[in-house]
């Protein structure tokens, strides 16, 4: 109760080095497992703090973890989103392209990020930046994928706004064009 991990009894201190030896390595690998336990609760708390939709699937598409990030961006809160297929924030039309990636994904292929679209929980599509990784692990075999998804919808607002200036200014410069070879005439 006291926090005593062996004892010696003193007609038997043959024993009292061994058991020393022992406690000695047993603390290290206490320690260790405490200072492991640390950094995953600190590298849990850099998920969930970050501001992207950080989400984990296993092999059969089923979202396993879900940050904040992703809560803010899709508006599915983490007892909503895990245990559910990632096709909740898919679009219909493009479920066939996310099947392509898993099977990418399986035979060890590297992925580039993309852009592409994702569904928030009140259904309106969202443009996104993905990066998914394959999750493997210790002896190297792939457990599923991790995804980062950015939000670029207010970035793609702003390049259709610029293409159509673009645009109106060439429609603009060629009217001009039109009216200065009248005006000599």
């Amino acid at each position: 109760k006291a926090g005593a991990h062996d004892f010696i009894v003193k007609d038997n201190l043959a024993r009292l080095a061994p058991a020393i030896d022992r406690e000695l390595r047993e603390a290290k690998v206490r320690a260790q497992r405490a200072a492991d336990m640390e950094k995953l609760v600190y590298l849990a708390a850099i998920v969930d703090s970050t501001g992207e939709a950080i989400v984990s699937q296993n092999l059969d598409g089923i979202i396993t973890t879900w940050n904040a990030g992703a809560r803010q961006l899709f508006g599915y809160t983490e007892e909503e989103a895990v245990g559910q297929s990632i096709f909740v924030i898919t679009p219909e039309s493009l479920r066939s392209t996310w099947l392509e990636v898993f099977e990418k994904l399986r035979a060890g292929r590297p992925l580039e990020p993309f852009e592409t679209k994702r569904v928030r929980k009140d259904g309106v599509e969202v443009d996104v930046y993905l990066a998914i990784s394959p999750i493997k692990g210790a002896d190297g075999r792939l457990m599923g994928a991790s995804s980062i998804a950015y939000d670029i919808t207010e970035r793609k607002r702003m390049e259709e706004e610029r293409t159509e200036m673009i645009r109106q200014l060439n429609e603009t410069l060629s009217k001009v064009r039109t009216l200065s070879g009248l005006l000599p005439i």
